[in-house]
């Protein structure tokens, strides 16, 4: 059964993650009714692996690896709204400093290149992608709905990925340190 409060959480979380991709599905004349279907599977899919008793027993039983899995999703979050702002922060330098606007352009970049990467696997699956506004050659209302709704589903199981990396990494960090406090507290205990 899935919990109220964890449904609460993943859809709120995957709208912030996923509102730049909304707003750039609806330039490339994607369907905004798949989008939220697509954000809702994801919510749901989330929510069904922290309402499951075994993974909130395994959470319980490792106090590090939730701080860490915690951390992740708020850095994610964080970058989700760092992200417009960044975009904004580079265009206004323009080519003031080109190694700031890079700096600061990196994950706009990042968010593009895994909205094209999920195009380009929604086209090699299900054989159907975005066309372009005014193409000569537009989705049916079928089509464009079932390349929207892959689309989306595949840029936020992208953004799952780098989320789990981000994780990891956050709790070989929180390990580490904990592991360098254990051994202190130990050197002390002995003296």
């Amino acid at each position: 059964m899935i919990q109220r409060k964890a449904f609460k959480k993943w859809f709120f979380i995957s709208l912030l993650c996923g509102a730049h991709s909304f707003f750039w599905g609806l330039t490339a004349n994607g369907n905004p009714i798949a989008m939220l279907l697509g954000i809702l599977t994801l919510a749901m899919m989330f929510s069904v692996i922290e309402s499951n008793p075994k993974y909130q027993a395994k959470r319980a039983a490792a106090p590090r690896l939730s701080r860490a899995l915690d951390g992740g999703v708020k850095f994610r979050c964080w970058l989700a709204v760092y992200t417009p702002i960044s975009l904004m922060f580079a265009s206004v330098l323009g080519k003031a400093s080109s190694w700031l606007v890079t700096a600061l352009g990196a994950p706009y970049m990042g968010e593009m290149f895994i909205g094209m990467g999920a195009i380009a696997l929604t086209e090699k699956l299900t054989g159907i992608s975005f066309q372009p506004r005014g193409s000569q050659t537009a989705l049916s209302v079928v089509d464009n709905f079932i390349a929207t709704y892959f689309t989306t589903i595949f840029t936020g199981l992208a953004h799952t990925i780098i989320l789990a990396v981000m994780c990891l990494i956050g709790y070989g960090v929180v390990r580490l340190r904990g592991d360098k406090k254990v051994v202190a507290t130990n050197v002390r205990a002995a003296k």
